[in-house]
């Protein structure tokens, strides 16, 4: 069949929107072979979509972002525990000091070594100012071990929590690692397919597949449809359609509107 000029109004057109164009005889009569590659590779486009975007994968990033908040949330309170327990410290030392203070201070009072009324009187006023300032220590310090025992129940319960999750991820992991075997296994058996289905096509004509591929995201033929292209579903003039439908057996036109190689699938005929 003679090539049809491209851009006649009403005309479907062997030409590529890139202008890079197979011979007729290159093109003709391997419209069944381009639709074979492309089903291949559309195919191969989907299974690795499918192994991107797996259950598993899923799972195991849930589990990962758990165990990575909870690991957060852990450090947070292994940071908030050890503050509470230095400030438990600091209090101890400073009661001890306070009680070692009115200790002496009570000896002397009850050892008889001064007889001084005025003495007594400020070593008795600052005795009992230490004792209420070691009531006020000794409450402080109760309520730190309470809030550290809470503490580290917490942490014990984050850290069981953190353990049971890092165990769900090892089978989430397992799982993950099974179904991409399984994927990985069907596109092998897919490539190799496609190395004969590439075979089969001459190479002007499947370098101009790849480019069109490469620029049109991954479908470089389209079959007609109706009376629709189905790479970019738009519907065809009565005449386009009509001449495409009944040109001969093989010849590859490319679409006004997408510039996809535009093929009537007769493989049921």
């Amino acid at each position: 069949m003679a090539r049809q000029a491209a851009g006649l109004p009403g005309q479907p057109r062997k030409e590529t929107a890139d202008e890079v164009v197979a011979s007729d005889a290159e093109q003709g009569g391997h419209s069944g072979e381009l639709l074979a590659l492309q089903d291949i590779d559309s195919e191969i486009d989907a299974v690795v979509h499918r192994r991107r975007h797996l259950p598993e994968r899923a799972r195991v990033d849930a589990d990962v972002s758990r165990i990575d908040s909870m690991r957060s949330d852990a450090a947070t309170l292994r940071s908030e525990l050890g503050g509470l327990r230095e400030k438990q410290a600091a209090f101890e030392k400073e009661l001890a000091s306070s009680e070692q203070r009115r200790s002496a201070i009570e000896k002397r009072m009850f050892s008889a070594q001064t007889t001084s009324t005025r003495d007594l009187q400020a070593m008795q006023a600052e005795a009992g100012s230490l004792q209420a300032k070691a009531s006020d220590l000794e409450d402080e310090i109760l309520a730190l071990l309470e809030a550290t025992d809470a503490a580290a129940g917490r942490l014990g319960e984050l850290d069981s929590s953190i353990a049971t999750a890092g165990e769900a991820l090892l089978v989430a992991a397992k799982e993950l690692d099974e179904a991409e075997k399984t994927i990985d296994g069907q596109l092998s058996r897919l490539r190799a397919s496609r190395v004969g289905a590439k075979a089969a096509l001459p190479e002007p004509l499947l370098a101009r597949y790849e480019r069109l591929r490469s620029r049109l995201g991954g479908v470089a033929v389209s079959r007609v449809v109706g009376r629709r292209c189905s790479g970019c579903h738009l519907t065809l003039s009565a005449v386009e359609l009509e001449q495409v439908r009944h040109a001969a057996a093989g010849d590859v036109y490319a679409c006004e509107q997408c510039s996809r190689m535009l093929v009537v699938d007769r493989s049921g005929e």
